[in-house]
């Protein structure tokens, strides 16, 4: 018997297609591509080639001997949009022979290099790239190492580069002498929308270099500082940035030590800003007090439609506060209120309060220590608020099977709004 041998580069293409049909993407790519001319031209005519236009390759620890064929692989691609390398730790030196592979492409748009070990040489390889590639227009390099230094590189291309809106230096030993460097950034460049600087550390001085470039910065839109050590007179910096900046819609400031004379500050800056639609404070030991601070802004201000105050410490007393507040407040559509002791009292507030407004879209409530009667009046108050979209009364005190049943029946056709 005469023995047949078969091979996929002298396949009919149409059986190729089928094969490639049970391939995932990056075996394609890396086992397939650059085999031979015939396959590359089978390959360029295979739909999902065609429409490969993001690649995620997170996560799979690849080895310094794999990484050539990868670069190869890019070298050669013109259709790459999305590019996800995190989780390889890759170092610096791969980082170098990456950005020269990618400097020059023409339509790459988003580079994910978080947590592959990247220090300041890493930062300063991508900075050389930056300089010329003209389409980047957001890196991601969370959990890395760059430090000042390689801020320091970063900032000297931001301000030649006009192509990149997001930029992500989420944990990265940056401290306050790496953010004046990003403040001379803010100052000149016109492009970037997006800073993320959560968990660097910058404290009191960091917002101050941060407050120097917001006040005439004209493109940043969100502004995230989570876990930064930042206190009532780091906050003040900003606020008065806030005065001046005509720009920023969203700044997260998640688990720092703001406190009451915190919100007061930023409260005033409210009263006079019209751009900031998102403010987020949560876990910042901010009580009743420092509520009434916020829903005295609420009152003037026509801009701010989420506002976050989970894990604070509002008691029925702040709930009772921002009730009055949604009464009267036609702007906010999203109220976060997770974890902050609120009982039956502040309940029967709330309820009121849904009575009347006729804006807000989402209430969470989950964490809280509201009982049986809470929870009936807030479903009740759905039977007259048409607007309120999602109301979250999960993990709270639901006493007995009875008023389980009495909230089901209790919910009727809103069943769909209400989770608990």
């Amino acid at each position: 018997m005469t023995a047949i041998n078969l091979s996929l580069v002298s396949l009919p293409i149409e059986l190729v297609h089928r094969i490639l049909d049970n391939l995932d993407d990056l075996t394609i790519l890396m086992s397939l591509r650059n085999v031979c001319s015939r396959l590359n031209l089978i390959i360029d005519t295979y739909h999902r080639y065609q429409t490969l236009t993001m690649l995620n390759i997170a996560n799979l620890r690849w080895k310094s001997q794999e990484l050539p064929r990868l670069y190869n692989l890019l070298l050669n691609n013109t259709i790459l949009v999305t590019l996800d390398l995190a989780y390889n730790r890759i170092g610096d030196e791969d980082t170098w022979s990456l950005v020269n592979t990618l400097k020059n492409k023409k339509v790459l748009i988003s580079l994910n290099l978080a947590k592959n070990d990247i220090g300041f040489k890493g930062a300063q390889y991508l900075a050389d790239a930056l300089h010329e590639n003209t389409t980047l227009g957001a890196i991601v390099l969370e959990f890395n190492n760059i430090g000042s230094q390689g801020t320091e590189y970063l900032v000297h291309a931001l301000n030649h580069n006009r192509s990149l809106n997001i930029l992500n230096l989420r944990q990265n030993k940056i401290s306050a002498d790496g953010v004046k460097y990003l403040s001379q950034a803010l100052q000149n460049n016109e492009t970037l929308k997006t800073l993320v600087l959560d968990l660097n550390h910058i404290g009191e001085q960091g917002t101050q270099y941060l407050a120097d470039g917001l006040e005439n910065n004209k493109t940043l839109t969100m502004l995230t500082l989570e876990v930064n050590h930042i206190d009532h007179e780091g906050v003040k910096n900003l606020a008065n940035a806030l005065e001046s900046n005509k720009t920023l819609a969203v700044l997260n400031l998640r688990w720092n030590q703001i406190g009451n004379q915190g919100v007061q500050y930023l409260a005033n800056a409210l009263k006079n800003n019209t751009m900031l639609t998102t403010l987020n404070l949560m876990v910042n030991d901010i009580d009743s007090k420092g509520v009434k601070y916020l829903t005295d802004a609420l009152q003037h201000t026509k801009a701010i439609t989420e506002l976050t105050l989970e894990g604070d410490e509002l008691g029925d007393r702040g709930t009772q506060y921002l009730a009055n507040a949604l009464e009267n407040n036609n702007t906010l559509i999203t109220l976060n209120l997770q974890e902050n002791g609120i009982s039956d009292e502040g309940a029967y507030c709330l309820t009121n309060a849904l009575k009347i407004n006729a804006k807000l879209e989402v209430l969470n409530l989950p964490r809280n220590k509201i009982h049986s009667p809470g929870l009936l009046n807030l479903v009740n108050a759905l039977k007259y608020n048409t607007t309120l979209m999602i109301l979250n009364l999960q993990l709270n005190s639901i006493d007995d099977d009875q008023v389980v049943r009495q909230l089901a029946n209790n919910l009727g056709k809103d069943a769909d709004r209400v989770f608990w």
